[in-house]
């Protein structure tokens, strides 16, 4: 997989930044070539089969369509 050109870190991985405010959607990361981020409140919350809650990996967009993206509110600086 590839890296991101601006951090180094795998583009296939989520990445959160500014005290976890922000996540990175690894597929709008992977189309645009760089972390794309977005608030972490629009990706969900989902809970394990114990009740602990996670974030869901994808952004909604993504979840849905492979082939179309989100508009990141922050780049890879």
């Amino acid at each position: 997989m590839a890296d991101c050109p601006r951090c180094g870190e795998p583009l296939s991985e989520s990445r959160y930044i500014q005290n976890e405010t922000y996540k990175s959607c690894p597929n709008c990361s992977r189309v645009i070539g760089r972390h794309a981020y977005y608030r972490i409140e629009y990706f969900g919350e989902r809970h394990h089969d114990d009740g602990s809650p996670f974030i869901q990996s994808y952004c909604p967009i993504c979840r849905g369509h492979s082939d179309r993206i989100g508009n990141p509110q922050l780049l890879c600086p």
